[in-house]
C-alpha cells in the first residue's frame, strides 16, 4: 500500500465525484480556511438523516518494484440502517509493466473492457456481501503492444452457500492472445483457451463453422441440456495461424490452419443409458464429453486491378477439416 485517502460519513449526504484519484501532493493548509461541509477531495458533505454510516477510500497500492505491478482502486464499506456491515467491496484498475501514476483515477466499469493508456491492464472488482455470505471476483485483461500483441480476457468467481463456479474464459467467450501485423490489418497467428468450474458451467462448444461445414458434424451434447445439472468442468484451446495473402507478380496465395480441443465433464445426475441396461450414465452419473478438431485452407489466384479496384480471381482452392468425437 502506498496511498490513501478517505473518509468516514454518518448522516451525510455525499456530493461530488468519488471515483477521483489522490492528489500527487497536498500542501499544508489552514483548516480556518476551509468551509464547513468540504473537504481537500473537493466532496461537499451535507447533512441528511436518512443516510446510515458510509466508509469510503481510493487506495494505491503496487509490488516492491512499483512498475512490474501497481493499481489505483476504491475501497468502501457498506451498512445496514440499523447497524452491521452490509458489504465489502475493492475495485478499480491496474497496470503491469508501466509507471505508477499516484493521481490516476481508480475507473471500473461493470461489463467494459480496460481501454487505458498502457499496454497491458486491467479492471479488478472484489466484493463480500455479509448476509448472503456471498463472494465475487471479476478480472478483465487488456493487451495491445504496439498494435502487434494483442489480447482480451475475462476470469469470474462466484462463491455462496450452495452455489459457486470460477470461470476463466468461456467456451463462447475464450481469453486469447494474437500476433498482428498492424500495417496488413493480418492476425498470423491466435491462441485462445478457457477453464471453467463448478456450478452451471457454459454449454458445450459445437465444432467452429468452417470445420462443421466441411465434416457434416453438429454439436455431440446439442441435446442434452435437459438432462444434466451443469455442474463439472470443462476446458478447451485452439490454435489458428494464417499467412495473409503471399504475393509474387500478378500471383496471390495464402495458407490457413487451426487446431483444437474441448473437454467437458459434467454430472447428468439420476440419468440413465438405455442402451446400458439401464445403467447410470458415466461413474455415478459423471459423464465426460470431448472433441478434436483440425482444418486448413489453401487458396492461389491472381490479383489485379480492374476499373480502379483490386480484384482477386481465385484459380485453386483446397480445403480439408477433420474432427473426432467422444463420450465416456
Amino acid at each position: 500500500l502506498v496511498g490513501f485517502g478517505g473518509g468516514a460519513s454518518y448522516h451525510m449526504n455525499i456530493i461530488g465525484d468519488m471515483e477521483s484519484g489522490l492528489p500527487s501532493n497536498i500542501s499544508n493548509i489552514d483548516p480556518s480556511t476551509i468551509a464547513i461541509g468540504t473537504s481537500l477531495s473537493g466532496l461537499v458533505y451535507l447533512p441528511d438523516i436518512t443516510k446510515g454510516i458510509n466508509i469510503h477510500a481510493t487506495v494505491v497500492m503496487a509490488l516492491a518494484k512499483e512498475e512490474a505491478f501497481n493499481m489505483n482502486a476504491t475501497f468502501g464499506v457498506s451498512f445496514y440502517s440499523g447497524g452491521g456491515i452490509d458489504k465489502i467491496y475493492f475495485k478499480g484498475t491496474a497496470r503491469f509493466m508501466d509507471d505508477l501514476d499516484f493521481s490516476s483515477a481508480p475507473i471500473f466499469i461493470e461489463g467494459g473492457k480496460p481501454d487505458v493508456a498502457t499496454e497491458v491492464c486491467a479492471f479488478i472488482y472484489i466484493s463480500y456481501e455479509f448476509g448472503s455470505k456471498k463472494f465475487y471476483g471479476n478480472f478483465n485483461v487488456s493487451i495491445n503492444v504496439a498494435d502487434i500483441l494483442k489480447g482480451q480476457g475475462e476470469a469470474e468467481a462466484l462463491i455462496q452457500p450452495g452455489y459457486w463456479f470460477i470461470n476463466v474464459g468461456t467456451p463462447q467467450s475464450p481469453v486469447f492472445v494474437s500476433f498482428t501485423i498492424p500495417k496488413l490489418n493480418i492476425t498470423i497467428a491466435k491462441v485462445a483457451f478457457y477453464f471453467d468450474i463448478g456450478k452451471s458451467i457454459p454449454p458445450f462448444p459445437g465444432l467452429p463453422s468452417n470445420v462443421a461445414s466441411l465434416t457434416g458434424i453438429g454439436n455431440i451434447v446439442a441435446n442434452e441440456a435437459l438432462r444434466r445439472t451443469g455442474n463439472g468442468f470443462a476446458s478447451g484451446m485452439r490454435f489458428d495461424i494464417s499467412t495473409g495473402d503471399i504475393n509474387f507478380l500478378i500471383f496471390y496465395a495464402k495458407l490457413d490452419l487451426g487446431v483444437g480441443f474441448d473437454l467437458m465433464i459434467q454430472d447428468y445426475g439420476n440419468a440413465i443409458c438405455v442402451n446400458n441396461n439401464g445403467e447410470q450414465l458415466g461413474i455415478n452419473g459423471w459423464y465426460a464429453s470431448g472433441q478434436l478438431w483440425a482444418y486448413i485452407h489453401g487458396e492461389v489466384g491472381i490479383k489485379v486491378r480492374l476499373w480502379g479496384k483490386k480484384r482477386h480471381f481465385e484459380i485453386l482452392s483446397l480445403s480439408v477439416a477433420a474432427a473426432l468425437h467422444s463420450k465416456f
